[in-house]
């Protein structure tokens, strides 16, 4: 199994070789509201694509269609947890950390329900490899020490890892995994 930083690499060219359609995105955020099923009244973070990562917007605008309320994570400087402020169509957005765009840094912070998570690669056990800052796996074990939440990846079928994942203690298993083909639940074991 390689290391970390050589799969980082591996997957980034794996993932930027990939030219997605807007239906990918339709694709994926008709299985996301069929099998995940969010709820109206519920809280639900997002995060700003960056490159070739995969694009949640869709997903995010129709859960606002739907009444569920978005967030967008905001780095904190110092800090490893990410806080989420509310979201929409008029936010006016400015650029964080690493030239992500994120909501203001005057906007209240919010607790989700449901994060949508960014990756460079997943495995069949839920794990995930991300871009290497450890902000989501921090941020999804301080969460998930509150309460209850849902961790729901978002990928092209192309960044599912044939083998295992290399692990570290502080590593957070995700719930599932949304692609434009299929729903990878990891709660129910179902792969």
């Amino acid at each position: 199994m390689s290391d970390k930083p050589t799969l980082r690499f591996q997957a980034r060219q794996i993932r930027d070789a990939i030219a997605p359609s807007p239906q990918d995105f339709a694709r994926a955020a008709d299985l996301f509201f069929t099998h995940i099923k969010p709820q109206a009244g519920q809280l639900m973070a997002g995060f700003w694509p960056k490159g070739n990562e995969f694009d949640p917007r869709p997903i995010l605008q129709r859960a606002l269609a739907q009444g569920i309320v978005c967030a967008l994570p905001r780095v904190v400087s110092g800090r490893k947890i990410l806080e989420f402020a509310h979201w929409d169509a008029q936010t006016v957005m400015e650029e964080g950390p690493y030239g992500i765009l994120q909501p203001p840094s005057t906007a209240a912070p919010l607790q989700p329900d449901i994060v949508l998570v960014p990756l460079l690669l997943f495995d069949a056990e839920g794990y995930r490899l991300g871009q290497g800052g450890g902000y989501y796996d921090a941020t999804l074990a301080h969460l998930r020490a509150q309460r209850e939440i849902m961790a729901v990846g978002l990928a092209y079928e192309g960044q599912k890892s044939l083998s295992s994942l290399p692990l570290a203690a502080h590593d957070q298993r995700l719930d599932a995994v949304v692609t434009p083909k299929r729903v990878y639940d990891f709660r129910s074991g179902l792969t």
